[in-house]
């Protein structure tokens, strides 16, 4: 459910300003529009949290050290920063030496001072390497001395007593002798290990880090907030939104410290944030805004109940398999045993109902570790979708497009019950049938039902009389567009069969191919299990992939097209404080 906003503006004494953003940030109930630039101090804080933020994000992926050692100093995030500086620039030197060395190891040790000494006493000598058909035709004053030769790739030199060119580009010289190179490449090594030995010791002191981040991300909030604050010389007022239901909340305070409070609605062209507020059970679906950072506008409509119901359907018939919804089931119970205090909630709980859903669609498929199953075994009974059949997975998946997208006209016809666009609605309702006939017969083979020619025809001519698009040229030029459109729709819905055969295919191939090696010895064994892990594993990854790609679509596009969801929303995000510190002093708004 979206709840309801007022439109709030707070008025205080300017020698109060400090202290209303203070006590509004510890009430926590107001979101503030960044509608003016940020200030110079705002763009400070900004800036040193990034640089905590980058220092963090680098303590994070150091090693973790093996026993707890005492810190020199206090962590501060320049000393991070500076140390992570050092150790990407003695990374960047180690790899270009290494690269530099690798190309000289076929010819040992080379010196350069050596070979221009050897110019100087008339004895000229060149480092070359080629393919071998790419050697060039040599005069005869030319010695050439080949050092190696691997894959068809040579290495050589070349020695005159007067100077001389070769139909070939030779290798330029190192500027150092290649014994000083590894030597020093093995000086960056033994610093690069005691830099990360440091980075180490630092990690340890993470907790601290983590602390300043939460409290600077306080004192940034404040610092926005303040910048949107306006008045005069006398008075300051801030302007944002507040839940209804916080509004009791809201009065009371400015009652106590003596603040002016104007409450009105919204109005049209406001910048009004959308909070999602569902019952404990449909919740575990905001993790997957959350995600996608994407929220319904303020007067559009929660879709959190069908986005939860379809999104679980479409994710069992991507991964399409029981037994690796069990392998996730188990997986997940291990993250959630091990790390649960530390991961939130509803995500966790989320993947819990997508992967019982993907149990429970293989089941009712017979679908395990794509292995075909004999006629007499026991799990065949249970299932009654026969996923070969790709016509009956087509109407399948035609259908539940049907069921998705009706969905959403009859709710809007719900919504402008008492308007003409309701009548409109059921006409889009009936061309969506019409489409549905349409595609089965199409691309499924199956008989097209006469009277639904004349259903579509008459729900073309509801929709063109009642939704207003005789009278609006832009809506009457879309309007063929959008007879297309419910057919391409209907007919996108297929992807869920496509990709969920696919992974069904692969697993299959790779079962194949591990049955193929056979298991006639201990090697073709162990080659066969690594073939059968290898296949089910990638199976695993790639199911996940094409459910961000295919599941999100079909409810993000499709469905919310039909609806008139244009995800316009900006999430209710008040000023509040996450952490315990005291009060940030804040400079006068001007």
């Amino acid at each position: 459910m979206i709840v309801s906003m007022k439109k709030v503006t707070v008025l205080a004494q300017r020698s109060d300003s400090s202290a209303l953003l203070n006590a509004l940030q510890a009430l926590g109930v107001i979101h503030v529009d960044a509608l003016t630039p940020p200030s110079a101090s705002s763009e400070e804080i900004a800036n040193r949290l990034r640089e905590l933020e980058q220092a963090h994000a680098f303590l994070s992926e150091a090693p973790k050290s093996a026993a707890p050692t005492v810190a020199e100093a206090p962590l501060t995030v320049q000393a991070a920063l500076a140390l992570q500086q050092a150790l990407q620039a003695h990374a960047a030197e180690l790899a270009a030496l290494e690269q530099e060395l690798e190309t000289f190891a076929p010819f040992g040790e080379v010196d350069p001072q050596r070979i221009a000494a050897l110019a100087g006493h008339g004895l000229y000598l060149k480092l070359y390497t080629c393919h071998l058909e790419q050697m060039p035709a040599l005069p005869e004053e030319v010695t050439v001395e080949i050092l190696a030769q691997k894959g068809g790739q040579r290495w050589w030199t070349a020695i005159a007593r007067n100077a001389f060119a070769l139909d070939l580009p030779e290798l330029p010289l190192p500027t150092q002798p290649t014994s000083a190179m590894a030597a020093r490449a093995e000086a960056l090594r033994n610093e690069i290990a005691q830099l990360r030995q440091q980075a180490a010791g630092m990690r340890q002191q993470l907790s601290d880090l983590k602390r300043e981040r939460a409290q600077l991300e306080d004192q940034l909030r404040l610092a926005r907030a303040g910048d949107q604050m306006a008045g005069s010389a006398a008075l300051v007022s801030l302007q944002g939104y507040c839940p209804v239901d916080a509004v009791d909340a809201l009065s009371a305070a400015a009652r106590q410290q003596g603040w002016g409070l104007i409450v009105t609605d919204p109005e049209a062209g406001d910048h009004i944030p959308t909070l999602i507020r569902n019952p404990r059970w449909l919740r575990p679906i905001e993790a997957v805004f959350d995600f996608i950072d994407t929220w319904p506008g303020y007067r559009e409509r929660d879709i959190s109940l069908s986005f939860l119901i379809f999104f679980s359907l479409f994710y069992a018939i991507l991964i399409g398999d029981a037994a690796y919804g069990t392998i996730f089931l188990i997986l997940l119970g291990v993250v959630h045993w091990r790390w649960g205090d530390r991961i939130p909630r509803q995500p966790l709980i989320l993947f819990y109902i997508l992967n019982v859903a993907t149990v429970v669609w293989g089941i009712f498929t017979g679908s395990y570790f794509g292995i075909t199953l004999a006629p007499d075994n026991p799990l065949l009974k249970l299932a009654f979708i026969d996923t070969s059949n790709q016509k009956l997975m087509m109407i399948v998946c035609f259908t539940i497009g049907l069921v998705h997208m009706s969905l959403a006209h009859l709710w809007n016809a719900v919504c402008l019950i008492n308007s003409l666009k309701a009548v409109a609605e059921i006409g889009w309702l009936l061309v969506l049938w019409a489409c549905y006939f349409a595609a089965n017969n199409v691309i499924a083979g199956q008989e097209f039902p006469a009277f639904m020619l004349w259903v579509g025809v008459g729900g073309l001519l509801l929709a063109l009389l009642c939704s207003g698009a005789l009278t609006d040229i832009t809506e009457l030029l879309q309007f063929p567009f959008k007879i297309f459109n419910a057919f391409g729709d209907i007919v996108s819905y297929l992807r869920l069969f496509a990709v969920g055969s696919a992974s069904v295919a692969l697993a299959q191939v790779f079962n194949d191919i591990a049955m193929s090696v056979g298991a006639s010895g201990p090697l073709a064994k162990l080659g066969m299990v690594l073939i059968l892990i290898l296949g089910h594993v990638l199976n695993l990854i790639l199911g996940p992939l094409s459910v961000l790609v295919h599941g999100l679509r079909l409810n993000v596009l499709e469905f919310s097209s039909h609806l008139g969801q244009e995800w316009t929303g900006v999430r209710y995000a008040p000023l509040a404080c996450r952490t315990a510190s005291t009060p940030i002093k804040q400079g006068e708004p001007s």
